[in-house]
């Protein structure tokens, strides 16, 4: 039976075409191809109205965050066309469309991976959903932190993942306490590192390391 993901990798990739857009994607763009309309919205997030064809978003919600609720609302409605709608599947789907899987390849082989330099290149896309894309695409590992508080850890779909990689690891703590320092990117191997996004008060470190050199690093 085939992988949920492996499926929604290729209703993304439908859905793509359809709308005749590309890398760097815009949710606006992909929306209006896909045949529906944005509305402004006072309610908190965005709704996909399927049967006026509408999402309605609000417009107070930083801009790379609207993407992110367009996109999302966009998988709701490819995924009802296919008769295959989830909130999950309009999870992956949403960052399945605003990071192209074939693009994104050859994103991540130019960079190294690096998260500064992928959103440089995706610019409507969150540090974490690219971080989250990274682990769709690559056998990898990535952690939020946020305020020194572990709040996601995400693997590859279908990666078979040793019992201590499923908690965070001091050296990966290690990284993450050296970017906050540095306030800047921070590696500890060639595609394991620590990047700062600090807003005010609020201090959350994004860590992504490659599956296979995490698991040397802990053995």
């Amino acid at each position: 039976m085939e992988s949920p993901w492996l499926r929604w990798e290729g209703t993304a990739a439908r859905a793509l075409e359809r709308a005749k857009v590309g890398a760097p994607v815009s949710a606006f763009e992909l929306a209006k191809g896909l045949g529906l309309e944005i509305e402004a919205w006072s309610g908190a997030g965005a709704e996909l109205d399927a049967d006026a064809q509408v999402i309605r978003v609000n417009p107070r919600v930083r801009l790379v965050r609207r993407h992110g609720l367009i996109a999302h609302e966009c998988g709701h409605w490819v995924l009802r066309i296919e008769g295959d709608d989830s909130e999950k599947g309009a999870r992956y789907l949403a960052g399945a469309m605003l990071l192209p899987r074939w693009d994104f390849d050859l994103d991540l082989k130019r960079t190294a991976w690096s998260l500064l330099k992928l959103r440089d290149r995706h610019p409507n896309a969150s540090a974490e959903m690219i971080a989250r894309r990274i682990v769709e695409v690559r056998e990898a590992v990535a952690t939020i932190i946020d305020n020194g508080r572990v709040t996601s850890r995400v693997f590859t779909p279908g990666l078979m993942v040793e019992p201590r990689l499923r908690r965070v690891s001091r050296w990966e703590r290690g990284l993450a306490d050296q970017a906050l320092e540095a306030g800047a990117e921070v590696r500890g191997d060639e595609l394991c590192y620590a990047v700062p996004l600090v807003d005010g008060p609020w201090r959350r470190v994004i860590v992504v390391c490659e599956a296979e050199q995490l698991s040397l690093r802990q053995r």
